[in-house]
């Protein structure tokens, strides 16, 4: 009972620590979009990017490809 206790717990883990690392990189790759297409980002930009969940960051992944500034990426 305990080795599958533990073996569950560890599966847990893995998969929370694989999702932490996506939405990491997914930010990441969010930011260097912005970074390219409008310029250096102000720190409001950056955190506002560290907080939002990964639904959010694939939103605006996608709005970067027609948005005309940054603040249009982000509304909403």
């Amino acid at each position: 009972m305990y080795k599958m206790e533990m073996g569950e717990a560890r599966r847990m883990g893995v998969a929370e620590g694989e999702a932490r690392g996506e939405a990491r990189g997914q930010r990441r790759v969010l930011m260097q979009q912005l970074e390219h297409r409008f310029g250096p980002l102000s720190d409001r930009v950056r955190e506002t990017i560290e907080q939002a969940s990964s639904e959010k960051i694939c939103q605006w992944a996608l709005r970067v490809l027609s948005a005309s500034c940054v603040e249009e990426v982000l509304e909403g």
